[in-house]
């Protein structure tokens, strides 16, 4: 995909977006959203956030969110598009992992900031 986006394939680059679309999962996600964003991807990059929203309760149980930056849990953590049973799913994925409570400090200042 990265080969074709600099020969200015786009046909390739439209085929291997689509494939991974196609192959996202709940243990893959942030991966591929972190590709995506990291090589321009505009369209995956939509697709992998879309999933990320809709299966947060999923994703945020794997080790990819785990590892994630903090500022790609926040960023989730903040969003107006989780879909989630409850708050609670969203409190125990900001515990998750390196350095969550932190994470979960600077969501509650960004709300704040916000309001």
């Amino acid at each position: 995909m990265v080969a074709a986006d600099m020969v200015e394939l786009r046909e390739v680059v439209s085929l291997c977006t689509r494939y991974l679309s196609r192959e996202l999962e709940p243990g893959n996600a942030i991966g591929i959203l972190r590709f995506a964003r990291d090589h321009n991807c505009a369209d995956l990059t939509l697709e992998s956030t879309r999933f990320v929203h809709d299966r947060f309760a999923e994703v945020c149980q794997g080790e990819e969110f785990r590892d994630a930056p903090r500022e790609i849990v926040v960023e989730f953590l903040a969003s107006e598009c989780l879909r989630v049973d409850s708050e609670y799913q969203v409190r125990f994925s900001s515990s998750i992992g390196k350095g969550r409570k932190l994470s979960l400090l600077l969501l509650l200042l960004l709300l704040q900031q916000q309001q």
